[in-house]
């Protein structure tokens, strides 16, 4: 007798199978369209319930049959035995399999009341995959977005087409000498370099510095911006050739790989 595993694994599976014949794909064309490339036999696997398909994997196989993750599950309770679990379970246990989705947006649009995402990051939440422990409350508050950095910044050092995801709900811990100090996004009332928006790092209490690529860092108090959130991840190395020439090609966001004079030294040892 299967176990509730394998009779989820395998209506997804064949799911899977049956959008992927209306869209006239083959094992192969589907397989090779996902950002990590998968052999033919890795799909068959799948479409046959032999293995599980992670959160990543799921969303992106929805998205290129042009469907909603949730539409592979459309007939899970074909394969159930419908006295084996409530649908309140059956529910919970698929919640619980869905990516946490975080909106993406330009610096230059996050001073806006209600900006508008120009795209969406998907994070597990099952807790070996996600960038918290499925049971931290920042893994279901809703609260993370991702900013797409536009300005060359030295103190922290954070460069254009960098990727940083920042809490709302978290409070930023100063340090003077900037040792462990909190990475910072913040909306200033009177704009800088042609952006309200901008990342910043906590100088003292109710002080902040910003410190753009070739000028002088500013010290702002707490009456001249407002706290956006707490920077928790920066993403720099990531699928470069084809985020970066998309926000590039629609938004002129260049990433400067040349070394600023204060960071000459490290030539020999950092890319950036």
């Amino acid at each position: 007798m299967k176990s509730q595993t394998g009779n989820i694994n395998l209506s997804i599976g064949r799911r899977v199978a049956e959008l992927r014949k209306h869209k006239h794909l083959s094992q192969h064309d589907l397989a090779s369209k996902l950002s990590k490339p998968r052999t033919q036999a890795w799909l068959s696997n799948v479409e046959s319930g032999r293995r599980n398909l992670h959160n990543q994997d799921l969303f992106e196989i929805a998205t290129i049959l042009e469907i909603t993750p949730g539409d592979l599950f459309d007939h899970l309770s074909d394969s159930q035995n419908p006295s084996s679990k409530s649908l309140g379970e059956i529910f919970k246990e698929l919640s619980e399999r869905l990516p946490i989705e975080i909106p993406v947006f330009l610096q230059r649009d996050l001073s806006d009341l209600e900006p508008e995402p120009i795209d969406h990051q998907y994070r597990s939440n099952i807790p070996a995959a996600s960038v918290f422990n499925a049971d931290h409350p920042l893994a279901q508050s809703g609260d993370l977005s991702v900013m797409v950095v536009e300005r060359h910044y030295t103190q922290p050092k954070i460069h254009p087409s960098d990727l940083l995801t920042f809490s709302s709900s978290l409070v930023p811990v100063p340090d003077p000498d900037h040792r462990m100090s909190e990475r910072i996004i913040v909306v200033l009332k009177e704009p800088l370099d042609g952006l309200h928006t901008h990342v910043a790092v906590c100088k003292n209490p109710g002080q902040i510095e910003i410190a753009l690529n070739g000028q002088s860092p500013v010290v702002l108090t707490g009456d001249e911006f407002k706290l956006l959130g707490v920077v928790i991840v920066r993403r720099t190395f990531y699928k470069s050739s084809v985020i970066r020439t998309w926000l590039q090609r629609t938004y002129g966001i260049i990433k400067d790989e040349r070394l600023s004079e204060d960071l000459s030294e490290l030539s020999g040892h950092h890319k950036f």
